[in-house]
């Protein structure tokens, strides 16, 4: 399903993943992350956010997650769309 962040940008969120439609910091380079990671936990000590390029090949960086203010990443959402968000974290295997 397509999903919308405050600001309007879309995300991809499947069973599995959450991934940059639009509004990616670099032009081509979208990122996604795998619910799981944040599912377990960890995401601050590892990678979790993952891309392929052309250039460097297959990249992770760190990623903040804020339950509270709603916030993933630079992404911040709004209380339904968040709500979306979480359950398809919850049900992450």
């Amino acid at each position: 399903m397509i999903i919308k962040d405050i600001n309007g940008e879309k995300l991809a969120l499947t069973k599995t993943t959450l991934t940059e439609v639009t509004g990616e910091c670099v032009d081509g380079n979208k990122w996604a992350l795998k619910l799981r990671d944040l599912k377990e936990g960890g995401f601050v000590e590892r990678g979790v956010l993952y891309r392929t390029d052309d250039l460097y090949g297959d990249v992770t960086g760190h990623i903040s997650y804020d339950p509270q203010g709603r916030r993933i990443g630079c992404r911040t959402f709004s209380k339904k769309v968040f709500a979306a968000i979480r359950k398809a974290i919850k049900e992450t295997k």
